[in-house]
């Protein structure tokens, strides 16, 4: 049991460190990406250079906390699915009775 414990510890601080250790590779990457869509978005007058750029880069901040967040995001989408079926369930046994008013 604390063996199970111990080692989805390990896996989640690894994920986590996994991550702040990309995180300037991926913001190098992304950069040029950025730069040139927000001087194409620019030239055609559609946004400011400015905002362009804010935008860019405020998409690659949330990509890396959802990155960072992500096994809380599945142990809460686990455990709000487990308490939908068990809802689920007892909404069924009561329909089975014959109940029919809530």
């Amino acid at each position: 049991m604390w063996q199970l414990i111990v080692r989805g510890l390990v896996v989640a601080v690894l994920r986590r460190i996994f991550v702040v250790i990309a995180a300037p590779f991926v913001v190098i990457v992304a950069t040029p990406i950025i730069f040139l869509r927000a001087s194409i978005l620019a030239r055609r007058k559609e946004q400011n250079f400015k905002f362009a750029l804010l935008d860019g880069y405020d998409s690659v901040w949330e990509l890396l906390v959802v990155a960072f967040m992500w096994p809380f995001y599945g142990d809460m989408d686990r455990i709000e699915a487990a308490r939908r079926r068990s809802s689920n369930q007892i909404a069924g046994g009561n329909a089975s009775r014959g109940d029919t008013h809530l």
